[in-house]
């Protein structure tokens, strides 16, 4: 959120000021002027001496010119950073968060309670008009759909109800186990996903027994057809893995859905 990020660069700002405040400390009194007899530029060092006010010609290639040279450098460096923190500040305490839950929050609560897809300011209509068209879905293994999700979907798994669930949560449009044919091979990947960046494709496939070896390898068969259809991790297909008592977490999923979905 941008609050955040403002309160990082306040922070940063901050120890910046403290570092200068310390450096000024340690530099000469005074300031520098100059005049002129007409040919040459003569800079002086003025300061005070005994409760009056002294002033001293100094060289033009002294460390006492390059320091005063540097210390007002420092005090209206420090004088921009005193100005902007109270300016992030200011604004910090009256921006308003623009992301969807902070949206949410500042709405009744009947806007919370329905499905956040419906709510999702960058889902396109054509998005979600998408995941509402009919589809061809693979009904092969439908006894094993025995999962349910809290929209009414049935899937295999718990980590598989975790990815749909989240999906909708954070108003990604897709269609579950739909059916697609390479090479005249009926396969039907998890997830394919309208990413709601740029419209393209991104296909999801959970493989949730890998700790069988029968089931390896049908993985090793389905990635093989992907590649054929030029379906390529890194590229438009996403691979998760769980067995052997390991699981994908939520914190992984969502991870995943902030980083290649949106």
């Amino acid at each position: 959120m941008l609050t955040d990020k403002i309160s990082s660069i306040v922070d940063s700002l901050a120890e910046e000021l403290d570092s200068i405040t310390k450096e000024i400390n340690e530099l000469p009194d005074g300031y520098l002027s100059y005049y002129t007899d007409g040919k040459l530029i003569k800079y002086t060092h003025n300061y005070n001496l005994n409760n009056k006010r002294a002033r001293n010609t100094i060289e033009s290639k002294s460390d006492l010119l390059s320091n005063l040279v540097r210390k007002n450098y420092l005090k209206k460096r420090a004088s921009a950073i005193n100005h902007n923190i109270d300016l992030f500040k200011k604004i910090a305490s009256d921006y308003r968060d623009m992301d969807l839950d902070s949206i949410l929050k500042r709405s009744a609560e009947v806007y919370r309670l329905v499905p956040k897809i419906l709510n999702s300011p960058i889902a396109t209509q054509d998005a979600l008009a998408w995941m509402s068209e009919p589809y061809e879905r693979d009904m092969s293994y439908n006894e094993h759909n025995v999962i349910p999700t809290s929209y009414g979907i049935k899937v295999k798994s718990k980590s598989e109800k975790d990815i749909l669930e989240a999906l909708m949560d954070e108003g990604i449009p897709f269609h579950y186990e739909e059916v697609m044919y390479i090479e005249n091979k009926k396969i039907a990947p998890d997830f394919k996903i309208k990413r709601l960046s740029d419209g393209e494709f991104v296909y999801w496939e959970h493989f949730g027994r890998m700790h069988d070896a029968n089931y390896r390898r049908i993985y090793f068969w389905k990635m093989s057809m992907f590649e054929k259809a030029g379906i390529i991790p890194g590229k438009n297909l996403i691979v998760t893995f769980e067995g052997g008592g390991q699981f994908v977490s939520n914190a992984e999923i969502k991870a995943i859905i902030n980083s290649k979905l949106k």
